[in-house]
């Protein structure tokens, strides 16, 4: 009995031997803080890591949900404005324009109204008020999600109407190279 009660108060010295040392040496106040700290820094580096990984093309949308991972693919067209709707400005949504090409394609051209100024275009648009249905423009921009050309995202975008001498010219150079 003697060894059990020695072997115990041993055992019992031995756990608070090491207690007192733990809280001590190691959990002093400056060291509980930079503890806190590390895992702090861990944890937002891993979050910010889960968010950022993967190629843009793995995502499956936008904060919103939207699947806008489309490539930027530029559009050169020329056609007969055959709708002009105005309907989201009110809103601050982009003007939206159909035309139709000679060939018969159509197309729909999304002119932001919100922030044209900083459009890197904004000195080459058209102003949209003063189109009309049946006038001819030439537009230059880039495809959105919704397939809508976008004249808006570089300094070579244009929205431009083409005027009657703009149309002979065409036809012109059309009719000397066929000959």
């Amino acid at each position: 009995m003697l060894n059990g009660n020695v072997s115990h108060t041993t055992s019992n010295l031995f756990k608070v031997d090491i207690t007192h040392f733990y809280l001590k040496n190691i959990m002093n106040g400056r060291t509980v803080v930079v503890i806190v700290v590390v895992l702090l820094i861990l944890i937002i580096g891993w979050a910010f890591y889960a968010q950022t990984s993967g190629e843009p093309n793995d995502l499956d949308g936008d904060f919103f949900g939207n699947n806008n991972n489309m490539d930027f693919v530029t559009q050169d067209v020329e056609g007969e404005i055959t709708n002009i709707d105005r309907s989201q400005i009110i809103v601050d949504g982009p003007t939206l324009i159909s035309l139709e090409t000679e060939a018969g394609i159509q197309y729909e051209v999304a002119v932001p109204s919100m922030g044209i100024n900083l459009c890197a275009a904004a000195g080459s648009l058209e102003d949209t008020a003063e189109l009309m249905v049946g006038e001819r423009i030439e537009v230059r921009g880039q495809l959105n999600g919704e397939g809508q050309i976008v004249p808006c995202e570089s300094p070579l975008d244009y929205l431009r109407l083409m005027t009657a001498d703009d149309n002979s010219t065409a036809t012109t150079t059309a009719t000397s190279t066929a000959s």
